[in-house]
Order: C-alpha cells, then structure tokens, then sequence
C-alpha cells in the first residue's frame, strides 16, 4: 500500500525522497503506481539528498496498467 506524501487540491501528487543515490526505475514506477490508484493527473518528484535538487515532473501512461510496479521489477532467478 502506498500513501501519498503530499495531494495537492486533487490535482498534483508531491512525491519527496531523499536518497543519496539517483532516482531510479523503481522510484518512478512507485509514483507511476500512486497516480493510478489516486486519479492525478500528474506527479512531482522531488530527491533532496543530491549535490543538486533531483526532480521529475511525471504523467501517468496512456496504458497505465501495462506499468504496474512488478512490470519496472527484475523477476527472480528461476
């Protein structure tokens, strides 16, 4: 289950992190899983423990369920 850090007026979800490292694909497909459960139309993500503010403005895909969190996953070694 996900929680939104911060839904503004139903509009934007505000997504803060703040990691040393990159944000990566797993990052994006959390916020991508948020946008479609919630109904946003879009997604500001903001990494604060860079040399440099990290951000990403992020819309939902047209085929969002084609983007669901185990799709953005490495599979386990059968």
């Amino acid at each position: 289950m996900y929680y939104l850090d911060l839904p503004v007026e139903q509009k934007v979800i505000v997504e803060l992190k703040t990691t040393s490292h990159p944000l990566t694909s797993d990052d994006l497909a959390q916020v991508i899983d948020c946008l479609a459960a919630s109904g946003h139309p879009v997604a500001l993500f903001l990494n604060f423990d860079r040399p440099r503010l990290e951000f990403r403005h992020i819309f939902p895909p047209q085929k969002i369920q084609d983007h669901r969190r185990r799709s953005w996953t490495k599979s386990p070694p059968e």
